[in-house]
């Protein structure tokens, strides 16, 4: 796993933005934290969210556009946004919020 951090000038609005990936398939498994987000998890959706429960509380499955696949879960400091692939290898626990 990688990591990168943005806390000066993060390419969201947000107060600082973490990135988590798998070197070898960036692409498919990664979490994004973004802290002081000035967003929700409706804005990334754009009409396209679904409301899911999972072990860590509510969230929102995006199922289309360039966020397909991503659970994004609120954390009190901001959002998580999680791929299928990330849940799948690291936390199988939220991989229910995936089914239709």
């Amino acid at each position: 796993m990688r990591r990168v951090r943005w806390d000066k000038r993060p390419p969201l609005p947000a107060r600082s933005v973490q990135v988590d990936y798998d070197s070898d398939l960036r692409p498919l498994a990664w979490v994004m934290t973004v802290s002081g987000a000035q967003f929700s998890a409706a804005d990334l959706a754009a009409g396209q969210g679904r409301a899911v429960q999972t072990a860590q509380g509510p969230g929102t499955v995006i199922r289309g556009g360039r966020l397909k696949d991503v659970l994004v879960l609120p954390d009190g400091k901001g959002l998580r946004l999680l791929t299928r692939g990330y849940v799948t290898q690291l936390q199988p626990a939220l991989l229910p919020a995936f089914a239709p």
